[in-house]
């Protein structure tokens, strides 16, 4: 049975078909299918506010495919894909290259590489480093929220 912050229906004691949460504030926190008590198929998270947090897909419970994520202003955060569901270890686990976006949406500040789940090389920063502290610049500000310098 769902509680106060969810709708759904159990069947023998398991989540089955469509599912919703919600935040005490009453905005949506997620919403997706359940089969036999997995998640499975495409699914939504929000941020608190009510825009869209990130989507991502399931298979038996397992993560598969695309997955992508915003800022709470809509702008792109980042985004990767996982392993293919082939009844395997591997899956549900993060592959390939891994972007992640300055809070522009736009420049591109880190690429990480995964090879089932665990990195496969040495982190990319697009932006480089603060050249007053050596911090990696995570944003396309004038200066390092660090140290003060000028980039």
């Amino acid at each position: 049975m769902a509680g106060p912050l969810e709708e759904g229906e159990t069947i023998d004691g398991q989540k089955e078909g469509p599912w919703t949460t919600h935040y005490a504030n009453g905005n949506k926190r997620s919403e997706g299918t359940y089969k036999n008590g997995l998640r499975h198929g495409d699914w939504t998270y929000y941020h608190k506010s009510g825009g869209v947090d990130y989507t991502v897909s399931f298979n038996e419970g397992k993560h598969v495919g695309d997955t992508v994520s915003y800022y709470e202003d809509g702008k792109l955060r980042q985004r990767g894909q996982f392993n293919e569901f082939r009844g395997k270890s591997t899956d549900g686990k993060k592959t390939g290259p891994w972007y992640f976006y300055a809070e522009d949406g736009k420049s591109l500040w880190r690429v990480i590489t995964y090879k089932n789940g665990s990195r496969s090389k040495k982190d990319e920063h697009p932006l480089g480093d603060c050249p007053g502290c050596g911090a990696v610049r995570e944003t396309v500000a004038e200066t390092c929220p660090s140290c003060g310098e000028a980039y």
